[in-house]
This record gives structure tokens, sequence and C-alpha cells, in this order.
């Protein structure tokens, strides 16, 4: 089932903004290379360094690098330090951070992102991967709740908006989500940090479990609970440690999560999403020639 259009392709805080500032950063960290030669250089290394430097002097300025020190030896003269592990994928502190810099680096910034940021979209796309803003809803059990009710009509084209109403089962079992880190582990893919975590704070009065596993960016890693599957957004692992302990003990762990899915399958969760009637996007392909 599936929901939409929207305007996400204008959001740079996404999965693919995300995955693009980490690799401009990584990249003024020398961490890595870039994917693409930054605004205004040569592919001469040179002129790449230099640009490396005066990026690394802009972003020790806004307190996006932190704990900068001037290198000696044989890199004496080089600027090093650290970003933290949150600032890494944080698109919208990296864009306000931008705005107190002098145009010029500012400007050079801004293109390096946008330039890695169509490189990642266009790997998405070869690699069939790409969001196009069409949002799936997920579950292992959709039904169509009642008939579908028309709630707008437009004046002009005749084109009908209807609400349609489901409800949708996200939940995992304990069995499942067993399965999930069992596969990873045999496959040899998984991470040191994934596995079951348990927070560290109690809401609604319990303590609360997850399953995290590292996602195709490392040090990044998609959640899965018991009550809902898999998160749509994606977790640092310096926020998957804040705010949950790992837990080793597959017996607490197991009567926990499973527990959590009991309770979550007798309560119900409202979402309202909007669609489109097929009328309407029949009308648009007509349009189209499709």
């Amino acid at each position: 089932c599936r929901a939409g259009p929207s305007l996400s392709a204008f959001n740079y805080d996404s999965t693919y903004g995300k995955k693009a500032l980490t690799m401009v950063y990584r990249g003024i960290m020398e961490q890595d290379s870039f994917p693409v030669v930054p605004p205004r250089c040569s592919d001469n290394q040179a002129s790449i360094e230099e640009f490396i430097t005066e990026a690394k002097v802009a972003l020790v300025s806004v307190g996006i690098i932190r704990d900068a020190t001037v290198c000696n030896g044989k890199v004496a003269g080089k600027l090093s330090g650290r970003i933290v592990d949150a600032d890494m994928h944080d698109v919208a502190r990296f864009l306000n951070r931008l705005l107190g810099l002098a145009p010029d680096i500012q400007n050079r910034l801004f293109d390096l992102f946008i330039s890695i940021l169509d490189v990642v979209l266009h790997n998405a796309r070869r690699e069939g991967q790409l969001d196009s803003g069409i949002v799936d809803i997920k579950g292992k059990n959709i039904e169509l709740k009642e008939p579908p009710k028309t709630v707008h009509v437009d004046s002009l084209s005749g084109a009908s908006t209807i609400l349609f109403t489901f409800t949708i089962d996200r939940g995992v079992t304990w069995e499942s989500a067993k399965a999930m880190l069992d596969g990873r582990e045999n496959d040899g893919a998984g991470s040191s940090n994934d596995g079951f975590y348990e927070s560290k704070r109690e809401w609604m009065g319990r303590r609360h479990f997850t399953l995290a596993l590292e996602g195709s960016t490392e040090g990044i890693y998609k959640i899965i609970r018991p009550a809902i599957g898999e998160a749509l957004r994606e977790m640092p692992l310096s926020e998957l440690k804040g705010k949950y302990r790992k837990v080793s003990s597959i017996d607490k762990v197991s009567k926990g999560w499973q527990d959590e899915y009991d309770v979550s399958s007798k309560q119900v969760m409202y979402a309202w999403i909007q669609m489109q009637s097929w009328e309407l996007l029949y009308s648009r392909k007509k349009a189209a020639g499709v």
C-alpha cells in the first residue's frame, strides 16, 4: 500500500542528505576521498588540500569541528580535530551553521554538499533503491477498514480526493527479531554493536526493547521495535548508546520483547494518511500519455 507523492525531493534532511553530509565531513577530515572534485578545485591534489584547509578552519569557527589542534612533525601546520557522531548526520545543524560563514566558503561548502548529494541520488537510482517520494505503508497485515470516502471534488478538474482507512499490523514477534539478528551474524555482515537493547528510562511505566542493526552507513543503525517494526528514522550509534543499554541475557530480552508485542497488539494507534484517488492519478497518467 502506498501514499504520496510528497515534497521529500526538496528536503535535504533525508536519508540521502545525511549520507551525503557524512561523505562531506569524512572528506574534509581526510578519512575518505571526495566522490567529486570540490568547487573551484582542479584534479590537482594541491588545490583540493587547500580547500580542505579552508573548510576545516570554517567548520572550527562555527563549532562543528571540535578540539582543534595544529599538528607538528611531518604534518606540521595541518589542522586536526573531530566531528562528534551526532553532528556527522545532522543536516539541519550543518545548514544552520553555514549561515555563520563568509559567503565564499559558505557557497563552496554548500555546493560540495549538493554535488555529493547528486552522486548519492544517482547511485540510489542506478541500484533501483531511490525513494521517489512515494511512501510505502509497510506491515505484515494491511486491511481496508471501511469503504473509501470521497472527501473533496475539485471544481475545475472534477478530480476526487478519496479517504482510505486501513488497519495495519507492523509488529515484530520475538522469533522474527531473533531470526533477523541470527541471519546477520551467520552472514558475517553484522557489527559488534548489533543486538538487542533496553531503554535506560521507563516510558508508560515500563522499559522498552529494541533491535539495532547497522545500516549501509557506518555508525548508523536501523531500529526495529516489537510494536511498530522498523522505525522510519535510523539512529546514530552515539544516540543509541545514550538512550539504550545493550542486553546480553536472551531470556530477559525474549520475555520483555514478547510482552511488549502482546500489549501493543491490543492497543490501537491512529495515523492520518492522505491519499489521492485513482481517478486523479489516472487523469495525470492520461495527460502524460501513459
